[in-house]
């Protein structure tokens, strides 16, 4: 399936599944922005897919928010229209 013209923005693409997550769709021909806690591993990825990136701490609760507004709203936006935000961020689950 072709993904040529369809953006989309990855959380979480430092990780495992977030990064093979983001290489599929490349491959496929999405455009994308790359969405990450870890500055060093989202700067080789993003050069790598030619990806737009920015770093964020998926912890925070309005992190989702900010990266959403960046893409609508940031200069230099490649991704407007938005198709589809991807979560692939792994939060261990907190016990009380």
């Amino acid at each position: 399936m072709s993904l040529e013209n369809t953006r989309f923005v990855v959380i979480g693409t430092t990780g495992g599944i977030g990064s093979a997550l983001s290489r599929r769709l490349n491959h496929q021909g999405a455009e994308l922005m790359l969405v990450g806690q870890s500055a060093e591993r989202l700067k080789h990825l993003g050069a790598e897919l030619d990806a737009q990136t920015e770093t964020l701490d998926a912890t925070q609760a309005d992190a989702l928010e900010r990266a959403v507004a960046i893409v609508l709203l940031g200069p230099g936006n490649r991704l407007s229209p938005l198709f589809l935000v991807v979560s692939a961020v792994g939060i261990e689950p907190t016990t009380y």
